[in-house]
């Protein structure tokens, strides 16, 4: 192995080890900056595709935005296929949203006065923003029509299920990727929300994907009607036994309190135990989202078949009078 494949292999295993997630990519050639097919095929990254009616493996680094490489095979991309190259995959799995500059963006860049963690061999610039922890879109610059969510000319954003390339990779006949002496993350404060593109707003920060989502609204519980069982039905009605249901699982008894309790009534009130099993869909409609840990879970049918099965263990007791809690 030499010198050149050292320095790259030595630095890819510091990527790394520093928790990015990398992938290995071509220098030369069409597929320059692409991802390096051979030796993500060679180390089993790919998937089944059928083609012209036979299957074939197609290369992927699909698996390498929710899983790292290993040193193993970061080792084999280098030694064995002859990778010279790299990229960080950005997003979460890195931590990192990277903001590409090319000649076309570097206007934009000096007037925000940012300082780039690395300069391409192009004459572009990338900078680094820490991930903010929701998804980030991965977009270029002509790739919204909205005037207000457009990036300016000559800036792609790399967030989830994107890469940039790191240094040192060399593309062949235009030159190195350098690192700068900058080390820190650009702040999300520091972008401005609004940026002025000529005569256009854009709200930057926005289009950029770093402002948090708006929150979405929960949903309004929708009800689900009791069952009927019967026209000239003589037992207490469903809909008292479901209300005092109701008041205590959200009184903090608990879901699974309050329907033990529900079984109990029906099955004292002379109700069969199918027939209470047929409420389980009601109940759900009724309770909080949310176990008495504060944790938002469903109140399964297996919970509910539980407490009733167990319920109708025991032997009834008298049940209610016609017309009680009306």
């Amino acid at each position: 192995m030499n010198r050149a494949h050292t320095q790259i292999l030595d630095t890819a295993l510091r990527y790394l080890g520093s928790g990015l997630s990398i992938i290995p990519v071509n220098t030369d050639g069409p597929r320059a900056k692409k991802p390096h097919f051979h030796a993500l095929h060679g180390t089993g990254h790919s998937r089944r595709e059928e083609r012209g009616g036979r299957p074939i493996n197609i290369p992927t680094w699909a698996e390498f935005q929710t899983t790292r490489a290993t040193e193993a095979e970061v080792t084999e991309w280098v030694t064995q296929h002859g990778v010279t190259g790299f990229a960080v995959v950005t997003g979460q799995i890195s931590g990192i949203v990277g903001i590409d500059f090319d000649q076309d963006g570097l206007g934009t860049l000096a007037h925000l006065n940012w300082r780039p963690h690395v300069l391409t061999p192009s004459g572009g610039a990338h900078i680094y923003v820490k991930h903010p922890g929701h998804h980030v879109k991965t977009m270029k610059a002509s790739g919204i029509k909205d005037d207000a969510l457009r990036l300016p000319a000559g800036i792609d954003v790399r967030g989830d299920g994107g890469y940039i390339l790191l240094p040192p990779t060399t593309i062949t006949g235009k030159g190195q990727y350098q690192r700068t002496e900058e080390r820190k993350f650009l702040p999300i404060a520091a972008i401005p929300e609004l940026l002025m593109d000529g005569e256009r707003a854009c709200r930057f920060r926005e289009v950029l994907g770093l402002t948090p989502p708006a929150p979405q609204p929960a949903p309004a519980p929708t009800h689900v009607a009791a069952p009927t069982f019967s026209d000239n039905d003589q037992r207490p009605p469903l809909d008292p036994i479901l209300k005092r249901t109701e008041d205590l699982a959200w009184g903090g008894k608990g879901r699974n309190e309050a329907g033990f309790w529900f079984a109990c009534q029906m099955r004292d009130n002379g109700y069969t135990e199918g027939e209470t099993l047929m409420c389980h869909a009601t109940l759900v409609s009724l309770f909080p989202s949310s176990d008495t840990k504060g944790d938002v879970s469903p109140y399964t049918e297996r919970e509910f078949t539980d407490s009733v099965r167990s319920a109708y263990r025991r032997a009834a007791r008298s049940g209610w009078q016609r017309g009680y809690g009306q």
